[in-house]
């Protein structure tokens, strides 16, 4: 799918659409608030970085985007031909961001962090409606040319980056057809009869979620020791497989010894940038496909890696399937207490660095949160950082006590470490309490 620039209005995407119906229920939540840091190094002209800012937002249609509703009472984007992006000048770490109205741009906010009328540090809150993980990285690298630019005294050349409004229509019209209508099948047909939740024991009986269909959360950050990254990383490249799939087959092992289940359904997320086009467009194109997962846990941890290594294969191909879709087309019992299909989900984080190294130096990464909201029971990222491999998990406190999840976080380990040193041993069994 390609996009083009447009006014509006214009049809939003499913992800978008699901965004847009949460905020209706619950005006001004700040769940879906993405928040990051850009560290400038060694610094910026705090007047200069402004001005660069600006001429991102000329460029990048998601800066410039508010939503509302058409003439025929569906909603809509529409994007404004210049947007007031005011940029604060602070000594400090900000607080933590307010939410924002999505019926008014811009939802992108920043602050700038000077020493000595030097700017150190950009503070950037987003809402995810205009913007994921992805557009960071595209952000800093055309802050960095715009910036570079002003400094030499001129501006730089940005035309040309695709908008949201395109993508939205190309979406509409693929799912209307019959290519689009065959992959809903398909991929609908392969969880036709798995489980409708992942019945993992809890700590509490469940709750009903909050308005955004959210709940409370919290997360645990753990670094793999530095002999288990590398024998995983060197595992993964043996047998011709990645990270992502050596992980979600120890995370899937555990599960199935944790439920007593052996057909398991994890949601696997795609970046769900297509197309060369996508890849340089600020806007939310993340998109979660369940993975179901034949988990027998008396076979060899390598035929377990065999099967995932298929399904996450498979699952790629659908990851133009919008979720949203996926779950009108199965329409499952709907609760109150649980997410429908997808109750845990599993993840590698390997984008691009958001780096730009010119005459300035920009490195962007996401704000850290130990409190975030949590849209599903459980969550567990793998993430490569600076100072090492990190397994970061996300989960919901009116479920489980902060001590479950680092129990099972050391299950994991242990899932990793036998199944890369022992391959043709069944999946680790929980340890003896």
């Amino acid at each position: 799918m390609n996009g083009t620039r447009g006014g509006g209005p214009a049809p939003l995407t499913a992800a978008q659409r699901r965004l847009w119906v949460t905020e209706q229920f619950n005006p001004g939540s700040d769940a879906y608030l993405i928040d990051a840091v850009i560290r400038i190094e060694p610094g910026a002209d705090p007047a200069l970085l402004e001005a660069a800012l600006n001429d991102v937002a000329a460029a990048h249609d998601a800066f410039r985007t508010e939503f509302g509703w058409d003439d025929d009472g569906d909603p809509a984007q529409f994007v404004r031909d210049r947007v007031g992006l005011p940029v604060p000048r602070v000594q400090g770490p900000g607080t933590p961001a307010e939410p924002f109205d999505l019926e008014r741009a811009p939802l992108v906010r920043f602050r700038m962090v000077c020493r000595d009328n030097i700017a150190t540090v950009l503070e950037l809150s987003a809402h995810h409606i205009v913007f994921d993980g992805w557009s960071l990285g595209i952000l800093v690298r055309d802050l960095g040319l715009a910036y570079d630019a002003r400094k030499a005294g001129g501006r730089a050349d940005l035309s040309g980056r695709p908008g949201m409004a395109g993508f939205a229509e190309a979406e509409a019209a693929w799912l209307a057809g019959p290519e689009g209508r065959e992959r809903v099948d398909a991929l609908a047909g392969l969880l036709r009869g798995a489980p409708g939740l992942l019945a993992v024991p809890t700590d509490r009986p469940r709750g009903a979620q909050q308005p955004d269909g959210g709940h409370a959360g919290a997360g645990l950050h753990f670094t793999l020791p530095w002999e288990l990254a590398h024998d995983v990383t060197e595992f993964a490249r043996e047998r011709r497989t990645t990270l992502n799939m050596v992980g979600l087959a120890a995370f899937s092992a555990v599960l199935a010894h944790w439920s007593g289940s052996d057909d398991i359904v994890v949601g696997s997320a795609f970046a769900g940038r297509t197309s060369l086009a996508a890849e340089r467009c600020v806007g939310c194109f993340i998109n979660v496909v369940p993975l179901r997962l034949a988990v027998d846990i008396e076979a060899p941890f390598e035929t377990h890696l065999d099967g995932v290594r298929e399904a996450v294969l498979r699952g790629a191909e659908y990851q133009d399937v919008p979720f949203d879709r996926l779950v009108e087309a199965l329409n499952p019992p709907r609760s109150l207490t649980h997410n429908p299909l997808v109750q845990v989900a599993f993840g590698v984080q390997n984008t691009e660095p958001a780096t730009y190294d010119g005459g300035i130096r920009l490195t962007g990464e996401p704000a850290p949160d130990d409190d975030a909201e949590a849209r599903l029971d459980l969550t567990l990222w793998l993430e490569e950082r600076p100072e090492g491999l990190k397994a970061i998990w996300t989960y919901r406190k009116d479920l489980f006590e902060r001590t479950t999840v680092a129990r099972l976080n050391q299950w994991f380990f242990r899932t990793l470490r036998q199944g890369c040193l022992d391959p043709s041993a069944p999946p680790a069994a929980p340890a003896r309490s």
